[in-house]
Parts: structure tokens; sequence; C-alpha cells
């Protein structure tokens, strides 16, 4: 029998398959550096305003900074939280999957 494996009436050689997984871990590599870069982005985006605000006095005038700095920082707590969770190889395997599913 050659490399090829049957099923049902498609034929699905080796060839495809490596190419498939080949693909898939591309896509899983990228993924993680893409979102990696992005939650090193948020987190060190939102120190500097959060560090503006508390060090420059003209700034904590306004009640509108207060609510930008409320906004850093929960911003900071989701991107040191929550974002990394995202960027895990198993999160963007099931993501990939519901990619092809739909």
């Amino acid at each position: 029998m050659d490399n090829n494996s049957f099923v049902g009436d498609n034929t699905i050689t080796n060839d495809t398959t490596a190419s498939a997984a080949t693909n898939n871990t591309l896509f899983v590599v990228t993924a993680s550096l893409v979102l990696g870069i992005l939650t090193v982005l948020t987190i060190v985006g939102n120190v500097f305003v959060i560090a503006a605000i508390v060090r420059e006095r003209d700034l904590r005038k306004s009640s509108a900074n207060y609510l930008v700095l409320s906004l850093a920082v929960a911003d900071l707590m989701v991107a040191m939280l929550v974002m990394p969770l995202g960027n895990h190889p198993s999160f963007l395997l099931l993501l990939l999957i519901l990619i092809h599913l739909i």
C-alpha cells in the first residue's frame, strides 16, 4: 500500500496532512508573536499614562484625568492578567479550530 490514507471516498495523502500541520504551526507561532507584542505594548503604554498622571501635578487638577487614570489602571490589569491567557498556544489552537468550523 502506498503512503495514502483512505477515509470514505476521499483520499488524504501524508503530504497534505504534513502541509496542514505546518500551516497550523505557522499560524500558532505568528499569532503568538503578534499577541505577545500587543500585550507588551499595552502594558508599556498604560504604565506611561499612569506615570504621567501621577507625576504631573497639572494633570491631577482635572477630574477627567482621574477617569483616564482609572481606565489606564483597568486596562493595565487586563493586559497583565487576561491577555497572556489569550496568548497561550492551546487557546490559539482552539481559535484555529473555530475558524475552520465557520
